[in-house]
């Protein structure tokens, strides 16, 4: 009896053991896998409409190179995701075996015992043992005796019954485990497939565009012209705010609260696009074209579909709408002590002075037709003068 209840808490640890943190796990990989996914279908949305175009277009190598990476990434989650089944079918291969042999020799040791026992009694042994008792009291204990060994293997079926509903529910999930493991491997091998297809376009359309070199350095210019003119502009609305104050530009209490509540949704801030991918992100990187030359970013890159609204990350201000040659039109909003630059604006619907409320819809992204039909949105953070990288406020 001992035994079989040591048993079957055994078996109760090994059912449950590692059921939260591979729920866990697996809730986290499902959802970078999801993740992942909802990528891969914006930048096949993107990559499809400017297809169209017969223009090459730098964008269009950028958001290539981020299918490659989104696709290795789900790759690498579904491989993850497959070593978690595997290794969850070898445990319980191995706990549904053990169980079954366990449950075995329980049953031929209780077998055992009763036949043990009825081999050892004569015919009526309850009757002919509690009429042979001396008196009274030994009838009591000896009735009493008779009914806890009745209890004592009523509790032995159980146990042996409960031990077999657990066998059947490791059973069970083991099959479930192992059917959804042939689903990944499926998966996998599909995705596998798109890769090799996402590398093949992406090296043809990379060797298209270093045939331009000497166009691709005339955009590198020109974009490095327009960041300039940009963090001179915002340099010196900064510095007239401050010579208006007469001094260091201090908040108001209503500009405070905004600045504290502009920090508690950091990672939260909604996208300035309803659909988009970050082609270019913040900081010094390499051209992904352009040997040796390293791209300065003073915010991000985000391409999004033809006729895209942009629209404002956080309650605030509109204190700027200027135009820059070759960058349309940007329109920088105040909230409290920190900026928001949306550039390459079009078809702006607000005005300086204007308080507009988060998601507020501000102008359209441009659409570049002699680009690969590119539209590009550049969006920036400031607090006060310190570029922020926006990846950082942006929700995930």
């Amino acid at each position: 009896m001992h035994f079989i209840r040591k048993h079957l808490i055994f078996c109760l640890i090994v059912l449950l053991s590692g059921i939260v943190s591979y729920g866990q796990t697996r809730n986290e990989l499902e959802q970078r896998k999801r993740n992942a996914r909802s990528e891969i279908e914006k930048t096949n949305r993107i990559i499809k409409e400017i297809s169209k175009s017969k223009s090459l277009s730098l964008n269009r190598i950028k958001l290539l190179n981020k299918q490659v990476i989104n696709r290795k990434e789900l790759i690498e989650n579904l491989e993850k995701g497959l070593e978690e089944h595997s290794l969850r079918i070898h445990d319980n291969e191995l706990v549904v075996n053990s169980m079954e042999e366990d449950i075995e020799k329980i049953k031929l040791e209780y077998g055992r015992l009763l036949q043990s026992v009825y081999n050892r009694r004569p015919p009526y042994f309850e009757l002919i043992y509690l009429f042979s008792s001396k008196n009274l009291n030994q009838v009591y204990k000896r009735t009493l005796y008779l009914r806890q060994y009745s209890q004592y293997r009523k509790k032995q079926v159980h146990l042996i019954v409960q031990m077999q509903r657990l066998l059947n529910l490791k059973s069970s999930e083991l099959i479930k485990q192992k059917e959804e493991k042939e689903i990944i491997l499926v998966e996998l091998e599909a995705e596998n497939k798109n890769l090799d297809q996402d590398i093949g376009k992406q090296k043809a359309y990379y060797s298209r565009l270093k045939r331009r070199e000497r166009d691709l350095r005339r955009e590198i210019r020109k974009s490095e012209e327009i960041a300039r003119k940009l963090d001179v502009e915002i340099a010196r609305i900064m510095e007239e705010e401050t010579r208006k104050a007469k001094s260091i530009y201090i908040l108001t209490p209503e500009e405070k609260l905004i600045s504290e509540e502009f920090v508690k949704n950091k990672g939260k801030l909604p996208w300035p696009t309803r659909t988009g991918i970050v082609t270019g992100k913040f900081g010094i990187h390499a051209h992904p074209v352009m040997k040796n030359v390293k791209i300065d970013n003073g915010g991000i890159d985000i391409a999004t579909i033809s006729g895209s609204k942009v629209r404002n990350v956080f309650k605030g201000e509109v204190m700027k709408i200027i135009a820059i040659p070759g960058a349309n039109q940007t329109v920088i909003i105040r909230h409290g002590g920190f900026l928001t630059v949306y550039r390459n604006l079009v078809d702006i619907s607000i005005k300086v002075g204007d308080n507009i409320e988060t998601l507020e819809e501000i102008g359209t992204v441009y659409t570049d037709h002699s680009q690969g039909d590119n539209t590009t949105l550049h969006f920036r953070i400031y607090n006060e003068k310190q570029n922020q990288n926006p990846e950082l406020w942006l929700s995930r």
